[in-house]
């Protein structure tokens, strides 16, 4: 995609590589000699003939002939514009200034073979230089593709994260009511639990990666809350094997699983529910495994249910093919194995 500020930046470059040549011929054809209006007039009119077939090489061969890989004929008519130019320039200065310009007495100081050496040198560093451009265009182009992509996925998994973050608070507040109602002494440890909670889900988790300690702490806490909501048969098993509790991950990945199989088999069905939970964690290899009874709800809304599909999701846009996310289903067992292989 050709932008203004690219098309600027080429008139640039074009206008800064003449401006070179133009003082390189004039030391050239003045030599050691102070600078006279007749060398500005000469390396003017001698500039104007390399300007005038460089533009064609770039405007006509490049573009028509290398821009289509058709690159034997884009070196073949190079060099015919390189002796076109060459004759052209021993034409004007041999035969046609005196016509043009009687004021003044130009000779041709160079040879056809010389005049020659000047034209390819000239078009081959404009095309080298064309070469160039493109490329840096072509990369930052590129980065821009990169950062608009990120910033895609960044927003798609905020969007994803504000779904799980307010369903996580009301199950919260469920629990705070619940004990409220009971003028429970253990209202204001829920509540101290609960505002530690939040604080990570709306400041650490914003950062970006968070820390598998937190991830862990942050379920333990989870866990704490529930255990005021379910009955006392339910039974809640939490073990974990962290190795290096500073390695990073996304976070809120695995609070919904817990959430999911709390829904879907405690809350469900009280009577002999349970919730087992396993972390291990080996090197850069994280393994997560939640497994519940189900209870009363559709297996086909557990299994369906917005905190699995939002964490698929964000896996997929987060670690691409760097994890395996796999549900399994029996009459009596809803199983969610998560393994992360963290770069």
């Amino acid at each position: 995609m050709i932008t203004a500020f690219s098309v600027n930046t080429r008139w640039i470059k074009d206008l800064v590589f003449c401006t070179a040549a133009y003082f390189i011929l004039l030391s050239i054809f003045a030599g050691s000699s102070e600078w006279q209006m007749i060398d500005h007039i000469y390396t003017s009119i001698f500039l104007g003939t390399l300007i005038l077939f460089g533009a064609i090489n770039e405007w006509v061969i490049q573009k028509h002939f290398l821009k289509n890989e058709r690159y034997i004929a884009f070196v073949v008519l190079s060099l015919f514009n390189v002796m076109a130019g060459a004759l052209f320039n021993y034409i004007l200065f041999d035969k046609l200034i005196d016509v043009i310009m009687p004021g003044y007495y130009f000779i041709s100081y160079y040879s056809f073979g010389d005049l020659m050496k000047f034209f390819f040198v000239y078009i081959f560093l404009l095309t080298l230089l064309d070469l160039s451009w493109e490329w840096f265009q072509f990369q930052e182009a590129r980065h821009q593709v990169i950062v608009l992509e990120r910033e895609k996925v960044k927003a798609e998994l905020k969007a994803l994260t504000n779904q799980v973050n307010p369903h996580f608070l009301f199950n919260s507040l469920t629990v705070l009511y619940g004990l409220a109602l009971k003028k429970s002494d253990e209202t204001s440890d829920a509540i101290l639990k609960l505002s530690e909670t939040l604080r990570y889900v709306i400041y650490e988790s914003a950062r970006g990666k968070v820390r598998l300690s937190s991830e862990v702490s942050l379920v333990h806490n989870y866990l704490e809350l529930q255990k005021y909501r379910v009955r006392d048969s339910a039974r809640i098993s939490f073990q974990h094997e962290v190795e290096n509790g500073e390695l990073e991950i996304e976070p809120m990945l695995l609070l919904p699983l817990v959430e999911n199989s709390f829904k879907h088999g405690l809350m469900g069905d009280g009577i002999d529910g349970f919730v087992t939970i396993e972390l291990t964690s080996n090197g850069r290899q994280v393994n997560f495994r939640v497994v519940n009874n189900k209870g009363l709800a559709p297996s086909s809304e557990q299994k369906g249910g917005v905190g699995l599909k939002n964490i698929e999701e964000r896996l997929r846009l987060v670690y691409g093919n760097s994890f395996s996310f796999k549900v399994e289903e029996t009459d009596h067992l809803f199983t969610v194995n998560l393994n992360l292989k963290v770069t």
